[in-house]
């Protein structure tokens, strides 16, 4: 993809300064269909040739990995270990004796990293498929251990499964091996150690419940509601007077992607992390936490973009958006049923012109999960030639590896007049637009607490809340739900904001600007009017500091003396998680019923809020 955006802008400017050509005829074009044909137009007269990538299945590849990840042994950590061995499930064959191996071997790493559930249900997925009898006493001891490990209560369980190892001593062949096997086997029951497990957390339930349903929008609580104006375009406003720590919205997140290097740890279908994931049976390129969703995501989108992935992949910075793009376009077709129903919705869609209708059902109600909801989601219109390019690719991908224009061998000359890959490529061009200003970054927290984004989402209802710097709520994306919380007292009628970038708390206004400009987003809030960043917490009015109240006092001290370090918010196991964020939101409460809004202290309890909310999404 890079390849072919990179050849265009080398001839841009130059393409620029001829009147006819298709760059400057693209500037005129009116609708999505005409703009991908002056693209495929484009590609054609250059002869561009596509390159076409496969993600196959590879057992020789595979072992090679799982043999070199044996040799590595005790030298390298157990994650590395881990991850070599989840790259070896990836390349096995389904059911293959090489998938068992790779499954057995990574519940060692697991067993090591006091993952012990997950290192059982490798064990058990390796015994589904067979193991040779001469590496059963190991795996089934290995089992014995992690039962014991986990609770008194499966001694009984170990017992038995102790016994099961013995059965196959036997057939281990070489002497010493043996020996050493039963002497394993013999001290399990009193050289186990009963260590605290891995801290492996579902976020998904320490989120926050919305409190009283709005009987106009799905999933979201009655204090808010959509409205629309020339200025902000749709956007949420209080009902009435929300207080700090408020929940507004918990969503299923509609459509969501990861970029390359997070693929193998992430589940593709729930976007939770994974340690002890199955992979799809047809690429390499994606792993889930369990059968479960393997085929929910095969069912939702999988079945078609698993086989280009890797040909979206290979060399191309806009991964994420682009996949984003295509799953938006291909949920959208597979919902449909076929193009001739797809083009008869958007065509009444289209025929709505109050903006607010648009996206309500015949009973006035919002759900996000409609197809007009994402359909008529805010965009901004390119001039950008790139885009088309870009969706003619994927569109391009999808005929030469899949059976949704029923014709492989295509060219891109008989695909001009092809008017399904016409309307498939401007629908993409829709969303590529869609996706650009609307799609929401999904950080997790690395090395020195530094944040990195491990993909992205997009979420209808969650992209009416317009931007600040200065937010007024924050966004938690746990594994596939999203939640909006306030971070502090909001009045009714005033519009709700959240960040899309970085707060001025965390980030210098000429970055801002540059991220801001970048996805066509303006800010209005008083920082970035003022051209300020971090430094304009520390200008404000220090001296009008929110007295700590009485019945607060003792653990505001407690938490003050406790957590010095702040870095402490980002670890999943902060102790003081809940009492810290209930005596925060306590103070962010006072702070505004005294009027000691825009203090150094009203941002730095706003900011100890955001480094709360954090630590419920990964």
């Amino acid at each position: 993809m890079n390849t072919i955006i990179s050849q265009f802008k080398s001839k841009e400017q130059k393409l620029k300064k001829k009147p006819n050509s298709y760059v400057n005829k693209y500037l005129f074009l009116t609708n999505d269909e005409a703009r991908v044909k002056c693209a495929l137009r484009y590609l054609i007269q250059k002869k561009t040739r596509i390159p076409i990538a496969a993600a196959l299945k590879d057992t020789k590849k595979g072992i090679r990995i799982v043999e070199s990840a044996n040799k590595k042994g005790e030298s390298v950590s157990w994650i590395t270990l881990h991850d070599l061995y989840t790259m070896g499930v990836l390349y096995a064959l389904p059911k293959s004796d090489e998938l068992a191996r790779a499954y057995a071997n990574r519940s060692g790493a697991l067993y090591t990293g006091r993952l012990l559930k997950d290192a059982v249900l490798d064990i058990t997925r390796a015994f589904d498929i067979g193991v040779p009898d001469d590496a059963k006493s190991k795996l089934y001891c290995r089992m014995a251990k992690c039962y014991l490990a986990l609770d008194r209560k499966l001694s009984d369980r170990a017992k038995k499964t102790l016994d099961l190892a013995r059965e196959y001593l036997d057939k281990i062949d070489n002497a010493n091996r043996r020996a050493e096997m039963e002497q394993t086997i013999n001290n399990a029951r009193s050289n186990y150690t009963r260590s605290r497990p891995y801290p492996k957390f579902d976020y998904s339930r320490i989120l926050p419940n919305i409190i009283d349903e709005n009987p106009k929008i799905k999933r979201a609580s009655n204090a808010i509601e959509i409205q629309y104006s020339e200025e902000f375009g749709r956007h949420i406003v209080a009902t009435r007077d929300i207080e700090p720590g408020e929940t507004l919205v918990v969503h299923q997140t509609y459509a969501s992607t990861l970029w390359p290097g997070w693929m193998e740890s992430y589940c593709w279908n729930c976007s939770k992390r994974v340690w002890a994931g199955v992979a799809c049976n047809q690429c390499t390129n994606v792993i889930y936490c369990d059968l479960y969703c393997l085929h929910m995501a095969w069912a939702k989108h999988h079945e078609i973009e698993c086989r280009i992935i890797a040909s979206l992949k290979q060399n191309n910075r806009y991964f994420a958006q682009d996949l984003l793009a295509l799953r938006l376009a291909v949920r959208t077709f597979i919902e449909a049923g076929d193009f001739s129903k797809l083009k008869k919705k958007i065509a009444e869609i289209e025929e709505e012109q109050d903006p607010l209708a648009k996206i309500l059902d015949e009973d006035g109600v919002f759900d996000e999960k409609r197809f007009a909801s994402y359909y008529t989601a805010s965009r901004k219109t390119s001039s950008s030639f790139k885009n088309a390019l870009r969706a003619v690719v994927m569109s391009y991908f999808l005929a030469k590896q899949t059976e949704i224009f029923s014709n492989r061998s295509a060219t891109l000359d008989s695909l001009l007049n092809n008017k399904r890959f016409v309307s498939m490529s401007a629908l993409i061009l829709r969303y590529i637009e869609i996706i650009k200003t609307n799609n929401c970054n999904v950080n997790v927290n690395g090395d020195n607490n530094l944040q990195m984004s491990r993909g992205c989402i997009f979420n209808p209802l969650i992209n009416y809340f317009n931007h600040s710097c200065d937010p007024t709520a924050y966004l938690i994306v746990a594994g596939e739900l999203s939640s909006v919380v306030t971070l502090q007292g909001i009045k009714k009628g005033e519009q709700i904001f959240l960040c899309y970038s970085f707060p001025f708390l965390k980030l210098p206004q000429r970055h801002r600007r540059m991220l801001l400009s970048k996805y066509s987003i303006t800010c209005k809030c008083l920082a970035c009017k003022l051209d300020r960043g971090p430094d304009f917490k520390n200008l404000l009015l220090v001296h009008k500091m929110t007295p700590v109240p009485e019945k607060l006092r003792n653990d505001f001290i407690l938490l003050a003396t406790t957590y010095k370090d702040e870095s402490v918010y980002y670890t999943p196991e902060f102790p003081g998680r809940e009492l810290h964020l209930s005596v925060t939101l306590q103070m962010m409460k006072l702070c505004q019923e005294l009027h000691t809004e825009y203090t150094k202290n009203f941002f730095s309890l706003k900011e100890r809020l955001m480094n709360i909310y954090s630590c419920y999404g990964r």
